[in-house]
């Protein structure tokens, strides 16, 4: 999470965590480890972690403080350069290919790059789908449809969902009333529920005037898929960004003994379109991987810049 004590210390994505404060996590019950690592804010915890990039192990100390999830986010953004240039290049192409454009090609150029560069981008990133995440998620839709650009990117990466409720009440602002969001099978066939929109539209016209991307990674997970599934189905969005983490089960929790339960997996979540989000998650419209090296150096988002470019044509 973007300010928190992990981040301010240096543990990134993908690392691993072998022991805390010297004490091997190996066969350790996973609530535990949680309780050992947390602790009062401003006391320190040192973390034996093997690090993603190196494969070496290190001994990492990380002050405790208090971790705050927001739920949104919202920033209006600019076309990057090189959305810029793509812009250019796709209008070059084009008039080179039309008979008697070649004396107009620099106008055409310029004109393209002017254009690109005037276009602005309105990002909504969505943390998680808690039962306050609706409240939030209408306050920013509100600021998309007061602003001055018909582009929406809505941003779900590293959201690990939440509530399938919340699900449909967010895309109930994109879908028409009574279409279905996502449905809970048995077997092959056997649909045990439908979810379906309500129709808010709180958007009007959100299927033709506005442009509007999804942004996906490995670790955007339940809720999020069955959000960016069912715009994906439906043609609303464009879904950019890498395969999706496939967590697309209804699970009921048992009880056998006073001590122990089972948690049983009975039904499988399906996109509108039918295609099982727990096999293997979402794949994207456009599959860009996050340039790693280029965030870290001078935080270039590959992926966002690749809705940027796809938005701007």
């Amino acid at each position: 999470l973007p300010k928190a004590p992990a981040e301010a210390a240096g543990l990134t994505v993908g690392d691993r965590i072998m022991a805390v404060d010297n004490n091997l996590v190996t066969g350790v019950p996973l609530s535990d480890i949680i309780s050992h690592i947390r602790g009062a804010k401003g006391t320190t915890v040192v973390l034996t972690v093997l690090k993603a990039k190196t494969k070496k192990e290190m001994n990492i100390t990380i002050t405790r403080g208090v971790v705050a999830i927001p739920t949104t986010a919202t920033r209006v953004v600019t076309a990057a350069k090189s959305v810029v240039a793509a812009a250019v290049a796709k209008a070059s192409a084009a008039a080179a290919a039309l008979p008697g454009m070649h004396n107009d090609q620099k106008a055409i150029e310029a004109q393209a790059a002017k254009d690109a560069e005037n276009q602005k981008f309105f990002v909504l990133q969505l943390s998680t789908f808690a039962k306050s995440s609706t409240d939030a998620f209408i306050a920013d839709l509100g600021k998309y449809g007061k602003s001055s650009t018909q582009n929406l990117i809505i941003d779900l990466r590293n959201n690990p969902g939440g509530y399938i409720e919340t699900a449909d009440d967010l895309a109930s602002y994109f879908l028409p009333k009574d279409a279905i969001v996502v449905s809970e099978r048995q077997g092959a066939n056997n649909i045990i529920r439908e979810h379906r929109s309500y129709g808010y539209d709180l958007i009007k016209g959100a299927t033709s005037t506005r442009r509007i991307v999804v942004l996906v990674n490995r670790n955007s997970a339940s809720a999020s898929e069955i959000l960016a599934g069912a715009l994906q189905d439906y043609k609303i969005a464009k879904v950019v960004g890498e395969q999706s983490f496939g967590k697309g089960s209804v699970q009921e929790l048992i009880d056998i003994t006073p001590d122990t339960s089972l948690k049983v997996t009975i039904a499988r979540w399906l996109t509108p379109n039918g295609d099982s989000i727990s096999h293997n998650g979402l794949t994207p419209d456009v599959v860009v991987k996050l340039d790693e090296e280029a965030y870290k150096k001078d935080k270039t988002d590959t992926q966002l810049n690749k809705a940027l470019e796809i938005l701007a044509q």
